[in-house]
């Protein structure tokens, strides 16, 4: 948990921040850590899977022709149980954000991609899906 202490050494090594903006971070801060304590708990379901039994994480794992892993950012709303993806997609934002600033190039570990979804009778429709590399789904638990 971010504490005051922290918060206020914060402020002293960036004179000159606007308060807003400041608080704006924070409240980014604060999200982060709660989304790395749901990815938390996945990796330990990863860790401690039994028996043979996939974890959800493991479930939704694609992998690519060059045998390389990512995770879509569809998948993942629906594990964390989003109910609508427009809300997650605050989540993908805050993350690439974060890669960023520990100096990883965004497009290595998110990349934009068309999917088609299905619609009634047959029907498909184009949306954006964010493919998501391992370090991007784990990068919020290393944090």
């Amino acid at each position: 948990m971010v504490d005051d202490m922290k918060i206020h050494a914060i402020e002293k090594e960036v004179p000159g921040v606007r308060e807003e903006d400041f608080k704006s971070h924070l409240n980014a801060v604060k999200l982060f850590v709660r989304i790395r304590k749901e990815f938390s708990t996945m990796s330990n379901e990863i860790e401690n899977t039994a028996g043979g039994h996939l974890s959800p994480f493991e479930r939704i794992k694609r992998t690519n022709d060059a045998g390389v892993e990512f995770w879509s950012s569809r998948d993942f709303s629906e594990v964390l149980s989003y109910g609508d993806y427009r809300n997650f997609e605050g989540v993908i934002e805050k993350a690439k954000l974060s890669c960023f600033n520990s100096g990883h190039r965004i497009e290595d570990h998110f990349v934009d991609v068309t999917e088609m979804i299905e619609i009634g009778k047959g029907g498909q429709r184009p949306v954006i899906t964010v493919l998501l590399s391992r370090y991007a789904n784990m990068k919020r638990n290393r944090k």
